[in-house]
């Protein structure tokens, strides 16, 4: 073809230079992570929403770290003894049971386990545990490594009894009533003590047979333990009970190498992660939202309501509750948690544009089913550093209270569904689907879908993943000291999102994350039962 007759042939459709900041608008700058700000926020229903979301959040933060509501009393009985049988789920209880499994491990020498023996057992590390919980430790170390160790932790037990009658004599703020519910517990401790004592120091026969039952009926395993001092029979028995710890400390084994191994992939995804988005190559795929802004704000907002509202009115329903209507009001209650899950479809009924919603919160499937799920895989592991910072700052507020803790003991941060792994198989069913199912779903849906598009819409990906990941976090009923750990987790969930624009890859890292923490309970709490 000759050059005169190129002029006639129409030029194909080029890109109109007038629309470039629309197309920069869908994928904005891979390295900046910031999109231009718009007019949304100025939305009607923006502003009174966002003040919803504040104030309902900080509701939600103190009821959850304070303990507003009294503690349902559904016994009606005077019980007899004011010292209670460890729960399965008690810390003490369960590092006795490893310990005593560790000392039986064929193949932990002598100079691995003493080094545990003084980790466990060193004085640092029982400043905040209760003079039961020294007394119930000095059991394990008495039958189990040496009584005359045992012994000398029951003098522990006792300098703590003392420096607790001293500290409520006192307080101030204390009743009668209260004055005399801590002597008759201290005296109870103290003969428990002089009974542990007498058997380290003799023998189960100085001691009567009525007298070890009882004892054995306030403390659970640790009496169960102390029957076994002294004997043939009872060594045969500890044996027993050893073996249960023995698998127990070797699924914990297995527990930590998985950690370790998944830590160490973790640091080189993340140091990929880094160099590919330093080089340019890391695409961010989170788009401008163009959808109905308010919506997305009064949604989180009347989720955050809703949660609020079942949290105070199954609390008040339970005050004086008999132990029936107890679980009754706890079914209704974990159903309408479930329901819950509807409040992610209220912007579809209240608008005529719902593929915009879907664009803007995330409920599309990106690059491909596949290559979403694939990045939430690894996603999930490249973030594990930060989630280890956030594990290592928990530690650290845990280990500062305890410094600073009256000794009148009290368990760590934990989380309800953490009992409904010593129950039955149903039970364990829903704690798998809660936590596998319904919180990937609903969470990311709220916090990464609704929440996080809100404020990327005037805010920087930094500030807008801490303000989702703090909410997050604080309104889970572990505790504030928690907050680092869930925290973490939860600005990873929103790398995550930022991305791939898409919710299935932090969907699926939520997803991978709490099926991993109850699988290793459930096999670790039904190993000790």
């Amino acid at each position: 073809m000759t050059d005169e007759h190129r002029d006639d042939i129409p030029a194909p459709d080029a890109p109109d230079r007038e629309h470039l900041p629309a197309l920069k608008d869908e994928r904005p700058d891979v390295r900046a992570m910031h999109f231009p700000r718009s007019g949304a926020h100025r939305q009607p229903g923006v502003r009174w929403a966002a003040a919803a979301i504040a104030f309902t959040a900080a509701i939600l933060i103190l009821l959850q770290n304070i303990n507003i509501f009294p503690t349902p009393q559904i016994e009606e009985t005077e019980p007899e003894s004011l010292i209670v049988s460890p729960q399965l789920t008690d810390p003490v209880l369960i590092s006795s049971k490893l310990m005593l499994g560790a000392f039986e491990l064929p193949f932990l020498d002598a100079d691995t386990k003493e080094t545990i023996n003084k980790l466990v057992f060193a004085e640092e590390s029982q400043q905040d545990l209760s003079a039961i919980d020294l007394l119930r430790m000095a059991i394990l170390r008495g039958v189990a490594v040496d009584p005359a160790s045992g012994i000398e932790m029951l003098s522990r037990a006792e300098e703590r009894i003392e420096r607790r009658t001293q500290e409520v004599a006192n307080d101030a703020t204390l009743s009668e009533a209260d004055r005399e519910t801590y002597a008759k517990l201290f005296d109870e401790v103290s003969s428990d003590i002089a009974f542990v004592r007498t058997v380290l120091t003799e023998s189960l026969d100085a001691v009567d047979a009525y007298d070890l039952d009882q004892f054995t009926t306030r403390h659970g395993w640790f009496g169960r333990l102390l029957k076994t001092y002294g004997t043939e029979k009872g060594r045969q028995q500890r044996k027993l009970m050893a073996a249960q710890g023995a698998r127990a400390f070797l699924i914990l084994f297995v527990m930590i190498t998985v950690v370790v191994c998944a830590f160490v992939v973790g640091c080189i995804l993340a140091f990929v992660a880094w160099f590919a988005n330093f080089q340019g190559h890391l695409h961010w795929r989170m788009r401008h939202p163009k959808g109905p802004i308010y919506l997305y704000a009064e949604t989180f907002a009347l989720f955050l309501g809703s949660f609020l509202a079942l949290i105070v009115v199954t609390e008040l329903a339970m005050l004086g509750a008999s132990e029936k209507t107890a679980g009754v009001i706890g079914v209704l209650r974990m159903l309408a948690q479930a329901g819950l899950a509807l409040l992610c479809f209220y912007p579809f009924f209240r608008t005529k544009r719902p593929d915009l919603i879907s664009r803007d919160i995330g409920w599309h499937t990106g690059k491909g089913l596949t290559s979403e799920i694939f990045a939430g895989i690894i996603g999930y592991f490249a973030g594990l550093p930060i989630i280890a910072l956030g594990v290592a700052v928990m530690a650290l507020l845990v280990s500062v209270v305890s410094a600073f803790s009256d000794g009148s003991g009290g368990s760590g941060p934990t989380h309800p569904i953490v009992e409904s792994y010593t129950r039955s198989s149903i039970e364990i069913f829903i704690a798998y689907f809660f936590a596998v199912i319904w919180a990937p779903f609903v969470e990311e849906t709220m916090f990464r879908g609704y929440f996080f598009t809100y404020l990327r819409n005037r805010h920087g990906f930094i500030l807008s993943g801490l303000l989702t990941a703090f909410v997050f976090a604080a309104i889970h009923p572990q505790g504030w000291m928690f907050i680092p750990a869930l925290g973490s987790i939860g600005y990873v969930m929103a790398m995550l999102r930022e991305w791939r624009g898409s919710l299935i890859a932090p969907m699926v890292a939520h997803a991978m994350h709490n099926a991993t923490l109850v699988t290793f309970g459930v096999l670790l709490f039904k190993t000790l039962m």
